[in-house]
């Protein structure tokens, strides 16, 4: 739970950093599919970590239908989350890479095996580790930061000498408890960001 609320504490303060950006540059301008996926990307990542953060309480208050529940509501929001995160960098590759379909297809792939692996596998991927006494359903995730999608913008970089954004900061944290490990990692200010230091290039050239 300490990793939990760390993670969401740097959420909150990387949320609040780039608001005033995302208003100036996302809202005030025309929706399309990319705006709408972009709200997906930002939101769904808040609704996970509020249903995260809200566990160990849902554990204790509620019976054990109520926690199963809950569990299954976060496994749909981090699926869903996921998917506009692999839509998105589909989107920027796809632009960056001048519509190229085979190098937009080497993300798309990789992400939808990704969620047809965690959907596939939802029950047997949660485990369940003793914290503080209590049994509470830890599931490993599969982050959504592929090789794949870094190197093609990095590539890119180098094929045209022109910058491209810096990879964001990660965050990373450990969790063992009675034998039992789980490590997981998260990145700020993905991919948001990196959205509005381009759009800012744009608006000024």
């Amino acid at each position: 739970m300490v990793c939990t609320f760390a993670f969401g504490t740097l959420f909150l303060y990387d949320y609040f950093l780039t608001l005033r950006d995302e208003v100036h540059y996302v809202w005030k301008r025309q929706f399309s599919i990319a705006t709408y996926i972009f709200f997906l990307l930002r939101y769904l990542a808040a609704l996970f970590m509020t249903l995260v953060g809200l566990d160990l309480l849902i554990v204790v208050t509620f019976r054990l239908a109520w926690v199963q529940i809950w569990a299954l509501m976060e496994k749909v929001v981090m699926i869903g989350w996921y998917f506009a995160f692999i839509s998105f960098m589909a989107l920027r590759i796809h632009a960056i890479w001048d519509f190229n379909i085979i190098v937009t297809s080497l993300v798309l792939i990789p992400g939808a095996f990704v969620i047809v692996w965690t959907l596939s596998r939802l029950l047997i991927v949660a485990k369940f580790v003793m914290v503080f006494g209590l049994r509470c359903n830890f599931t490993p995730l599969l982050g959504p930061d592929f090789p794949t999608m870094w190197f093609m913008l990095h590539l890119r970089q180098a094929q045209t000498g022109q910058p491209i954004s810096e990879t964001p900061s990660r965050l990373e944290a450990g969790f063992i408890t009675h034998g039992s490990s789980l490590h997981f990692t998260g990145d700020l200010g993905t991919p948001f960001a990196v959205a509005v230091h381009e759009e800012l290039e744009d608006d000024e050239s």
